[in-house]
């Protein structure tokens, strides 16, 4: 089994040519170390990382898709990012990373929610 941090040390130390990882690890890598470009910024269709609602409990699913279509409507979203996350992952990447208002191919749904994310490439420049 290859330990997860196996093939970026392979990229650093440049056994590796390119490093795939979620999105949010390499801009954030790319960001802090000078010399590198993130080279696929986006792969596929977008997805969230939202919260589970139990089976059956359509009361709350409701609520909560409700709540972040009108956080949506407010830019909330984009705003927190802009508060929090422009430090780590930079300005360029807010539409990239951000998911306003739930609209994404994907809603949350009951059941069972299963994290998906992107992968992209970083390379040296």
């Amino acid at each position: 089994m290859i330990h997860m941090q196996m093939p970026r040390m392979r990229f650093l130390n440049g056994s590796g040519k390119a490093w795939v990882n979620d999105n949010t690890e390499v801009i954030a890598f790319a960001k802090s170390n000078p010399g590198y470009t993130v080279g696929i910024d986006n792969l596929g269709a977008k997805d969230t990382i939202a919260p589970a609602v139990t089976k059956g409990n359509t009361t709350l699913l409701e609520w909560i898709n409700t709540e972040i279509e009108n956080l949506g409507k407010e830019n909330f979203f984009h705003k927190d990012y802009e508060e929090t996350l422009t430090d780590t992952y930079g300005s360029e990447y807010a539409d990239t990373l951000v998911i306003e208002g739930g609209k994404s191919a994907i809603r949350i749904k009951a059941g069972f929610w299963k994290k998906a994310r992107f992968l992209f490439i970083s390379v040296k420049k």
